[in-house]
C-alpha cells in the first residue's frame, strides 16, 4: 500500500552531532563522536554570557575532494608555517570578508566557503563560520564583539569552545585531503557516516554501497580539471567543485575519503534547485545546510535509482507482518529499500531512517545498516559491525514504522517526487499551490509565513537541544523533517 511519504532528518536536530559518551539515557546517540556545535552558536548568539558558561565543544566539518599530486603538495606548504590562532585569522580577513561593513553576514560566510583561495588555516577558520551559522540557521552576524567576548572567555579559561572546533576543521581538512574520493579504493559502508538531518540521504548511499557497489562508484566520475560530475539517475548530472573551505567544513570524523561530501553537496544542489518550500526555509545558498534539513527516503531512492518508490506504513491499513515479510523477500538484496522510525526502540534511533541490506527466510532474520556507524545495544540485536546489525522480522517490525521500497521498471523524476511534497504540504497547511514553469510553488504571502513558523519550530527544538533539554523521542514534525 502506497501512504504518504514521510521525513526524516535523523535522530537530533541540529547538524553537528555533540561530541559526548553514550549513555542508557541518550540511545539516539551515535557511539563514533562528530563536532559539537553546543556553544559554538546559539550560546554566543543568544547572550554572551552563555558563551562564558558554556560547556565545551567541539564542532564538526565534513568531507569532499579527491586530492592531486598538486593538491597535496599545496596542502602540505600550507602546513609548513606554525598554526595561526583562529580569532587572529577571523580579525585580520575580516575587512575583505565582511566588504568592510563590521559585520560577516551568512551571505559573506557563504561566499567564502566556494572561495578556493582560502587554504590551509584559512580555510579552517571559514570552515568554523559555517559551523557558527549552522548552528543558528544562517541567521546572525558574526561581529567583532563576539570574537573579544570569546578571547575573554578563552583567555579566562572558561569556554574554549571555537578553538576545539577550528582545530577539528584542521585535523578533517588534512585527513580527507590526503585520502582521496575513497580511502580504500571503492566504495565501502566503513567510509560512511551521517551528521544530523542527511539520515533519509546517507541510508541510500549506504544500501547502494553494500548492496551495488558498481552503482556506488559509478555516481561520482572525477574530471582532469579537479571537478566531480555526480551522476544522479533520478535527475540531470550535477558539476561539483570543493575547496578547501568546504571540504573542512563538511568532513565528520569518520575517515574514509571525499565521496560522500561530494554526493552530499551534489544532492544539497537538487533539492536547493527542486524544492521551493525548502527554499524559502534558506537553504538555498548552502548546499550542505541544504541536505541537512531532514527530507524523503523515497527522494532518495528515486534520485540514485532513476525509479519510483512506494512508501508503506507498516502500522496502518492491515499491513501485517506475513505482509511484510513477503515484500522484504521480493525485493531484497536487488531492489532499494529503506526503514524509517518515529519513536527509539530497541536502541534504534527514533526520527531516523536506515537501510534495510537483506532479508533471510531461513533465518526470518533482517539485516539492517545505521547511518550513524553505529549498532545499537539491545539484546535483541546481533552487531555485524560498520553500523550493519541484524535483528528477528518481528523485531523490526515491531522497531520501523515506515518502508520505502525501489519500483524496477517505473521512472521516477525527483523535480515531480518534491513538488508533489510541497504541494501536499501546502494542501496540510490550507495554503493553496500554484505552478509555475514546471515548478511548485507556494503562494508568496503563504509560503513565507510557513517558513517562519516552521524556522521557530526549528530553532525551539534546537535550543532545546543545545541546552541539553528535549531529547529522547520528542520530535515536531513539519512534514518536510522531523525536529
Amino acid at each position: 500500500m502506497v501512504g504518504p511519504a514521510q521525513s526524516f532528518r535523523g535522530a537530533a536536530s541540529a547538524r553537528r552531532k555533540p561530541a559526548t559518551t553514550t549513555s542508557a539515557a541518550e540511545p539516539d546517540e551515535p557511539k563514533h563522536k562528530h563536532k559539537v556545535l553546543k556553544g559554538i552558536g546559539l550560546g554566543l548568539a543568544l547572550s554572551p554570557t552563555l558563551l562564558l558558561a558554556g560547556s565545551q565543544a567541539v564542532p564538526p566539518p565534513a568531507p569532499t575532494m579527491v586530492p592531486t599530486a598538486t593538491d597535496v603538495s599545496a596542502w602540505q606548504s600550507t602546513q609548513a608555517a606554525p598554526s595561526t590562532p583562529l580569532t587572529t585569522i577571523l580579525r585580520a580577513n575580516m575587512p575583505a570578508w565582511d566588504h568592510h561593513t563590521g559585520v560577516i553576514t551568512p551571505e559573506d560566510v557563504n561566499a567564502q566557503l566556494t572561495n578556493p583561495a582560502n587554504t590551509g588555516d584559512k580555510a579552517a577558520a571559514v570552515a568554523f563560520m559555517a559551523d557558527f551559522e549552522n548552528a543558528n540557521h544562517f541567521q546572525i552576524d558574526l561581529t567583532p564583539q563576539m570574537i573579544t567576548h570569546y578571547e575573554q572567555a578563552n583567555a579566562a579559561g572558561t569556554y574554549t569552545g571555537w578553538d576545539d572546533a577550528y582545530s577539528a576543521d584542521q585535523s578533517h581538512l588534512a585527513t580527507e585531503m590526503a585520502d582521496g574520493v575513497y580511502q580504500s579504493g571503492h566504495p565501502a559502508l566503513s567510509q560512511l557516516s551521517q551528521d544530523f538531518g542527511d539520515c533519509y540521504f546517507v541510508s541510500g548511499v549506504g544500501w547502494m554501497t553494500a548492496n551495488n557497489e558498481p552503482a556506488a562508484a559509478n555516481l561520482i566520475h572525477v574530471e582532469p580539471n579537479g571537478t566531480y560530475d555526480v551522476h544522479f539517475p533520478g535527475y540531470h548530472q550535477q558539476k561539483v567543485t570543493l575547496t578547501q573551505a568546504e571540504v573542512a567544513y563538511a568532513a565528520n570524523d569518520t575517515p574514509g575519503g571525499t565521496s560522500q561530501i561530494i554526493l552530499e553537496k551534489a544532492a544539497g544542489m537538487v533539492r536547493n534547485n527542486t524544492d521551493a518550500l525548502h527554499y524559502l526555509q534558506g537553504g538555498a545558498a548552502n548546499p550542505f545546510a541544504g541536505i541537512d534539513n531532514g527530507g524523503y527516503p523515497a527522494m532518495t531512492i528515486t534520485l540514485l535509482t532513476g525509479h519510483q518508490a512506494n512508501t508503506v506504513q507498516i502500522h496502518q491499513d492491515g499491513y501485517n507482518l506475513n505482509q511484510m515479510r513477503q515484500d522484504l523477500s521480493a525485493n531484497l538484496p536487488h531492489n532499494m529499500v529503506l526503514a524509517s522510525t518515529t519513536k527509539s526502540i530497541d536502541g534504534v534511533p527514533g526520527d531516523h531512517a536506515l537501510a534495510v541490506l537483506g532479508y533471510d527466510k531461513a533465518t526470518d532474520t533482517v539485516k539492517v545498516w545505521d547511518p550513524w556507524g553505529s549498532e545499537p545495544p539491545d539484546s535483541h540485536v546481533t552487531q555485524d559491525g560498520n553500523g550493519v546489525f541484524t535483528m528477528k522480522a518481528a523485531d523490526f517490525y515491531q522497531t520501523f514504522h515506515q518502508l520505502d521500497f525501489e519500483m524496477p521498471g517505473t521512472h521516477g523524476d525527483v523535480n515531480q517526487l518534491l513538488n508533489a511534497n510541497v504541494a501536499l504540504n501546502a494542501s496540510d497547511a490550507h495554503l493553496g499551490p500554484e505552478v509555475i514553469g514546471g515548478t511548485a510553488l507556494l503562494v508568496a504571502t503563504a509560503a513565507v509565513t510557513a517558513a517562519v513558523l516552521i524556522h521557530r519550530r526549528h530553532e525551539a527544538a534546537e535550543r532545546r537541544l543545545l541546552s541539553g533539554s528535549g531529547k529522547g523521542g520528542q520530535s515536531v514534525s513539519n512534514g518536510l523533517g522531523q525536529v
